[in-house]
């Protein structure tokens, strides 16, 4: 659905009613009504509107990181309560294209999240990831 166009009142749609009263409620009204059009014509913004947190972290996988499951933690800091974690870009050495899907598995933590494992990631790589916490 697109919005309609954004038409502000004016005094000259009250003129029927008493002066004076009118004016500071054209003025909140307007205010509103332009935020509310701004919020809903494209210009929402996640971290602004929803509570969420996106970080990025690099690190290096383990040799034995596929086989064995072995992974430092990566812990993640929060201010609210978590209730997803997505993975947004993965950068291996060299901006190297990557196709595999990755999943991470995570748990809470006392201060946000923790990051246990990465499935689709090699060994020995450094790797820069960019999470979206929701």
């Amino acid at each position: 659905m697109k919005l309609p166009d954004l038409r502000p009142l004016t005094r000259e749609d009250f003129s029927d009613v008493e002066d004076g009263w009118p004016e500071p409620l054209i003025k909140s009204v307007n205010t509103f009504q332009e935020q509310v059009f701004n919020g809903l014509n494209k210009q929402i913004t996640l971290t602004d509107n929803i509570q969420s947190r996106v970080v990025e972290l690099t690190f290096t996988t383990a040799a034995d990181y596929t086989t064995n499951d072995t992974f430092q933690p990566l812990n993640i800091a929060l201010s609210f309560k978590a209730t997803a974690v997505f993975i947004a870009q993965v950068i291996a050495p060299n901006n190297a294209v990557i196709t595999t899907a990755f999943t991470p598995c995570w748990y809470f933590t006392n201060s946000g999240i923790s990051v246990k494992f990465i499935s689709g990631l090699a060994d020995s790589t450094k790797y820069t990831v960019r999470f979206l916490v929701l």
